[in-house]
């Protein structure tokens, strides 16, 4: 197995394709696809200061992606079976991979703030 500076940790050597199997859960909830309110208010408000194409995209990719972990966890709290006519995260790939997914997201999100100038 090759190991790779991984593109979104630029210190942290992973295999690439492991980085996408962590985030599998969070990533099931992106593909859902839901109404993309924020995304679509995110963009509005950007365009209407005047804020760099490349800032809105970070800012919009954020919100979208801290939402789907936090719904993530949500659903765990509550019991959810569904989300979206579609099983939950939690139940297609258990409690413990779902919680370590959000958190990583999470995380990940953090350490991307933390590098802005």
């Amino acid at each position: 197995m090759e190991y790779v500076i991984n593109k979104e940790y630029k210190n942290i050597f992973i295999p690439d394709t492991t980085f996408n199997n962590l985030i599998e859960p969070v990533l099931y909830y992106k593909n859902l696809k839901g109404k993309n309110i924020r995304t679509l208010l995110t963009n509005q408000l950007g365009i209407f200061f005047g804020i760099d194409k490349k800032i809105i995209d970070f800012v919009s990719e954020t919100n979208d992606t801290l939402h789907n972990a936090s719904l993530v966890i949500d659903d765990i709290q509550d019991n959810s079976i569904t989300r979206r006519e579609n099983p939950c995260a939690h139940i297609k790939y258990g409690i413990p991979y779902s919680i370590g997914s959000s958190y990583l997201q999470l995380f990940k999100y953090l350490y991307d703030m933390t590098q802005l100038n």
